[in-house]
């Protein structure tokens, strides 16, 4: 009898490709894939394969075969491919290899921001600013926003907000007409790409041409109190401009042209409403309409005035005086009722001011 001798029998079957193949990735770059363990016994490991094209040459980022059903692996995300492949192929005790198992998509993080828009033109105009633009040249962009905020402070306001979207033919322009033309103001145009990361143009300061021209007055309204004798006078305006300087009263009586009547600062229109109880923001108090009041200025006229010296005594004979009343403010007949036209208008102390406001007729 022969001596026993042991022997394996020839084992070229490979295993099954593992399964359920699934992968994601950090903002750090790491992919992370995961696999079902293969039903064969025999299965030593596993090894992973890599490519950048799902129908391209898969290279394989493991050194050797590893046990788990779960591997690490750090991408480069300093690239514009934002797609990397992977397969897994099982390893039996007799280095049969698997077929590679299905292909797992992974997306790598973007961390490169859209090429940023840029500002072409900007045109300032009374009152408003006009801007141009071309977009950015990145694929990936899906909406933009142009901002603005004060120069030198923060504060991004958006102003205008649309996709990105060539066949609606997104807008190349924009007019900022809410600016306040008192200060300058810094305006941006920002991208953003699918990933939610900015590309932004160059930051520009603008402001709006001034024609010293600010906002109207609203709301004004009088009424007479005290037999007519008072004039309350109420408007609204901005009420915390810090370069208000204060308010110019315009009069007028019956058919008169009108004329400048009285500055009033803004405590003293403030205080106003406190006097008067009024709603309004602003007020104003005319007492100067009791024409019965002794006259500021008079003049004497028609003076026909002889003299005798008798005896060194001065005596007066045929005395003859005419003094007639003169008032800036005084009509031609009060007696007879008279008709009292007011305006207002805001100023500011760097010159500017509002618009004439609408009269307000009070009949006395």
């Amino acid at each position: 009898m022969s001596p026993p001798y042991r022997s394996w029998p020839t084992d070229s079957i490979p295993p099954s490709p593992p399964a359920s193949l699934t992968g994601s990735c950090n903002r750090s770059g790491v992919a992370t894939l995961t696999w079902s363990r293969s039903s064969e016994p025999d299965v030593m490991g596993y090894r992973v394969f890599l490519s950048n094209m799902q129908e391209g040459d898969f290279v394989q980022i493991t050194t050797t075969w590893i046990n788990d059903t779960v591997y690490h692996y750090g991408l480069n995300l300093n690239t514009l491919s934002e797609e990397v492949y992977f397969v897994v192929k099982a390893v039996d005790f007799r280095e049969n290899i698997s077929q590679p198992s299905p292909v797992c998509l992974v997306q790598r993080p973007d961390i490169i921001p859209p090429a940023a828009p840029s500002i072409t033109s900007v045109r300032s105009e009374p009152g408003k600013v006009h801007f141009e633009w071309a977009l950015s040249s990145s694929e990936d962009v899906v909406d933009y926003e142009f901002q603005r905020k004060p120069n030198g402070a923060p504060g991004w306001v958006t102003l205008l907000a649309f996709d990105h979207d060539p066949q609606q033919n997104p807008p190349l322009a924009f007019t900022d007409s809410t600016a306040s033309v008192r200060r300058y103001w810094d305006y941006r145009l920002l991208a953003r790409d699918d990933a939610g990361l900015l590309g932004s143009s160059n930051v520009i300061k603008a402001k709006p041409l001034d024609t010293g021209l600010r906002d109207s007055i609203t709301n004004f309204t009088g009424h007479l109190i005290v037999n007519g004798n008072v004039a309350i006078l109420e408007w609204d305006y901005i009420k915390d401009d810090p370069d208000l300087a204060g308010f110019q009263i315009y009069r007028s009586f019956d058919t008169c042209a009108m004329q400048s009547y009285r500055f009033i600062t803004v405590e003293e229109a403030l205080d106003n409403v406190l006097t008067t109880g009024s709603n309004a923001l602003f007020a104003f108090v005319d007492y100067d309409l009791d024409f019965r009041v002794p006259v500021q200025t008079a003049y004497v006229t028609n003076v026909d005035v002889n003299t005798v010296v008798t005896g060194g005594t001065v005596a007066v004979i045929g005395t003859s005086v005419s003094v007639t009343p003169q008032s800036p403010n005084l009509p031609q007949n009060p007696q007879d009722g008279v008709i009292i036209n007011y305006w207002v208008m805001a100023r500011y102390i760097d010159g500017g001011y509002s618009a004439l406001s609408e009269g307000v007729e009070l009949e006395q």
